[in-house]
């Protein structure tokens, strides 16, 4: 008979196989939070994680175990006994601090954040050398020394309700009591890299200031070296969280434009890691399914922080920054119209081989980060409305009419005209359709182009498609948010007069009862929009042009 964990790693195996259905995948959830939640399970978890090799031979096993952990600590503190508690304790320092050198970063914050997430609990009654032995492990292996005393200084400031007010405080204090030790070793260690990077010899510091024996718990490598092209999006993102409080840092002194030209080499690089084109051995690592419900996939959490730091470059110059983003638009965009084009003339071969090869998916994800990036730009192009100049509002102009094509493209179904496997793309696509509708939806202020009558047609057209009941992507939620989040921006901020002369929206404000499959949130967004388009007056006409009689009846 298998052992529980056999089965969970059976189980975990099969959730990760790309040809799991989305069915099997919810039961997998399901079985998979059930384990979780049984009173031993961390012990099996445990005994896995203090195992080294866990980490290299299965990821998503490790990662699983130490999520069971965390939940452990988290949620069912209270049901341990002291003996489990020191068992979890001195099991995963043990484990910690004979972490090999060139462990993952990835391994080393996890296994720091279960023990701070300890430390929290426990310092100082139930372990009174929480800290001693945190500082005593920074003089002998300063990386994973350091990386503990960061994460137990994120709990110390922690809005994570997982522990109650008086504990939260009691600890804060306790650790306070502590402070002047652990500043003394970091400022002895400041002044260690202040002679590196001066070239200074660290003898010449009195021994009064310097223990010299902190030198050997340093790594032989130069951890002040560039580093930005190691492999990894987990590297990289860590090097943005070290750009970020930089660039706001030289931002609120006023010196950004003395630096702006060497912050701004920041955003191809970004870009360019957020695509497979030319990124796919790290991109393809990241997951995107989701395991719980309202938590961000690892990809999502990877792109938001790529395009936020884009973002925070754009603020003083949004439209240099602009243009950079959207050189990269015209490769994905020709993609898609390829396929349409395949449809349209019959080349039946290599439309089914563009649909069966990884490239479709690996396509439709850069397309959906670069339109995500440019829209986040989008509003920062509307605050500084005045610089926008020919070349931009070409852009602006250009992606409007891409926009509307591929939006076309997206409600001809044309993907559909042939039996072909969905399941390998389908997450990816809706993606992609809630994204461009989001993307309209952004620059629909800024577009006189997309606010034209036949422009609104297709838009009005593509809403009334998503909301029917017996529609292709019924159930797919983040696309009908997205339709009805637009369908309000239209009726609410663009309010054209002549909405009211759209079969389209006629249809919609008829339907009624009819609305009712779909979510509480999205009819809300329907009907607060029918409502505003009803009492808000027309954009841009005057008192005696509003027909408020006619609109009444």
């Amino acid at each position: 008979m298998s052992s529980p964990f056999a089965v969970v790693e059976s189980l975990l195996h099969e959730f990760y196989t790309p040809t799991t259905p989305n069915a099997r995948k919810r039961e997998i959830e399901v079985e998979l939070l059930a384990f979780k939640n049984q009173s031993e399970s961390w012990k099996t978890c445990l005994s896995a994680v203090s195992n080294a090799t866990t980490f290299e031979q299965n990821h998503f096993l490790w990662f699983f175990a130490t999520s069971t952990l965390d939940h452990t600590i988290t949620r069912r503190w209270m049901q341990l006994g002291s003996s489990d508690r020191a068992l979890l304790r001195e099991t995963l320092w043990h484990t910690y601090a004979n972490l090999a050198c060139a462990s993952a970063k990835r391994q080393r914050d996890t296994y720091a954040q279960l023990i701070a997430l300890l430390g929290k609990r426990q310092f100082p009654d139930e372990d009174p050398n929480y800290l001693a032995h945190c500082v005593a492990l920074t003089k002998t292996n300063f990386s994973l020394g350091i990386c503990l005393l960061r994460t137990t200084s994120e709990e110390v400031v922690s809005s994570r309700e997982d522990v109650s007010t008086d504990r939260k405080q009691y600890f804060h204090s306790c650790v306070s009591i502590c402070l002047p030790e652990v500043t003394d070793l970091l400022t002895k260690y400041l002044l260690i890299a202040v002679c590196h990077i001066n070239g200074k010899d660290i003898h010449s510091i009195p021994s009064t200031l310097m223990d010299y024996n902190l030198i050997t718990s340093l790594p032989n490598d130069n951890q002040l070296s560039w580093t930005i092209h190691r492999n990894g999006a987990y590297d990289f993102t860590e090097k943005l969280e070290i750009w970020t409080p930089i660039i706001k840092g030289i931002s609120a002194h006023n010196k950004l434009n003395r630096f702006y030209e060497i912050v701004q080499l920041l955003v191809p690089e970004i870009m360019r890691r957020t695509q497979f084109e030319y990124n796919k051995t790290e991109l393809e690592l990241l997951d995107n399914e989701l395991m719980e419900d309202n938590t961000q996939t690892e990809w999502q959490q990877y792109i938001t922080q790529c395009i936020e730091c884009i973002a925070l470059i754009a603020e003083p110059r949004s439209s240099e920054v602009f243009a950079l983003v959207f050189s990269h638009w015209g490769r994905p965009y020709m993609y898609l119209r390829s396929l349409e084009n395949d449809v349209d003339c019959g080349k039946t071969f290599d439309f089914l081989r563009k649909m069966k090869s990884q490239s479709l998916p690996e396509n439709l994800r850069d397309f959906t980060t670069i339109c995500q990036a440019v829209v986040r730009i989008i509003p920062l192009l509307e605050n500084n409305n005045s610089e926008l100049g020919n070349e931009i509002n070409y852009h602006l102009n250009e992606f409007a009419e891409n926009l509307w094509t591929v939006l076309k493209f997206l409600i001809s179904n044309k993907l559909t005209v042939f039996d072909v496997d969905k399941s390998i793309f389908q997450t990816d696509f809706d993606y992609l359709y809630a994204q461009v509708l989001v993307a309209i939806r952004s620059i629909l202020p800024l577009s006189n182009i997309l606010k034209a009558d036949q422009k609104l047609v297709t838009i009005f057209e593509a809403l009334t498609n998503i909301f029917q009941i017996n529609n292709l992507l019924r159930g797919c939620t983040i696309i009908q948010m997205a339709a009805s989040q637009l369908l309000l921006c239209i009726s609410s901020v663009i309010r054209p007069k002549s909405l009211l002369e759209f079969p389209a929206i006629i249809n919609i404000m008829q339907s009624g009862p009819r609305l009712s499959h779909l979510p509480s949130q999205v009819q809300a967004n329907i009907y607060i929009s029918i409502v505003s388009y009803l009492i808000l007056p027309w954009k841009n006409v005057d008192e005696r042009g509003q027909d408020y009689e006619n609109i009444a009846r």
